[in-house]
């Protein structure tokens, strides 16, 4: 009888739990943010029929890391979803930034004008329909939208306050020395 009392009790205390309702700051923040999804969710759609497009090579790599880049940012934003609809708490730490409107603001500025050069540059290449100026043209645009998909995500982690990605230390390794041509590269490393 009395595991039936905690059992009960139990159940209860959880199904209290899910009855938490948003705040209008809350609902709103959702909403934006719902809306950052659905962009996200384009922009990787897109991205990944652009992708389908090439073979391989250098502008296939580029828009592959643009890819993984636009999936990070979905992640990011679902997780800020659903810590803000489950309560979570967020405490502003080392794993999460503070929101900054004005540096918000300015990345959106760069997003647009960004975006801008990416339509001009699309528009220059339609002009070509093949050889090295064309591919010059179009390894400058996926460049370009790489540039803009790591602008997205400094722009979704300073508005939301959403982690950053760690930093990583790297080694940089140690340039060749010059000497006698004809002793073996392996020798002078």
């Amino acid at each position: 009888m009395l595991k039936h009392t905690i059992y009960i009790f139990l159940l209860l205390l959880f199904v209290s739990g899910c009855n938490k309702q948003l705040s209008e700051e809350d609902k709103a923040k959702v909403a934006a943010l719902n809306i950052e999804l659905t962009q996200t969710n384009d922009d990787i759609k897109a991205t990944t029929e652009n992708y389908e497009q090439y073979s391989s090579g250098l502008i296939k790599s580029l828009i592959a890391a643009r890819l993984e880049v636009l999936k990070t940012n979905k992640n990011l934003v679902e997780q800020r979803i659903n810590s803000i609809e489950s309560g979570a708490a967020v405490k502003v730490e080392t794993l999460v930034t503070n929101p900054n409107p004005e540096l918000a603001e300015h990345l959106q500025s760069e997003i647009q004008s960004m975006k801008q050069e990416i339509k001009i540059d699309k528009n220059e290449a339609s002009k070509y329909s093949g050889g090295l100026i064309l591919s010059m043209k179009l390894m400058t645009i996926a460049t370009k939208e790489q540039s803009l998909a790591a602008l997205q995500q400094k722009y979704l982690t300073v508005k939301y306050g959403l982690s950053s990605l760690p930093k990583i230390d790297m080694e940089i390794p140690k340039p060749i020395k010059e000497s006698d041509p004809n002793v073996p590269l392996e020798s002078r490393l």
